[in-house]
């Protein structure tokens, strides 16, 4: 997924769309725990602007949530990786 830093679109709202989508679930009728990991006001604010109107152009964010590892980049790129599951890593 990608977050166009030229649209009104929040980097949080592009990831909950992303897991929404990867769940094939609708995100206005089903929760997805963002603000359970991650404050979705500062994950927004991480990439804006500088303060003398400067687009940030590098950097990213790594967490974990709901099953997944997110991977939110300055650029706006959103990648999500399934993280494994307890069975996944034991080997059973």
């Amino acid at each position: 997924m990608y977050c166009d830093t030229a649209t009104p679109r929040f980097l949080s709202e592009t990831v909950i769309e992303s897991v929404a989508s990867i769940r094939g679930v609708d995100p206005t009728k089903t929760r997805i725990p963002l603000a359970d990991v991650i404050d979705p006001d500062a994950l927004d604010a991480l990439f804006t602007a500088t303060r003398e109107g400067k687009g940030r152009k590098r950097g990213h964010i790594t967490f974990s949530m709901d099953g997944f590892t997110v991977f939110a980049h300055s650029n706006g790129h959103v990648l999500l990786r399934e993280r494994p599951t307890d069975d996944e890593t034991s080997g059973h």
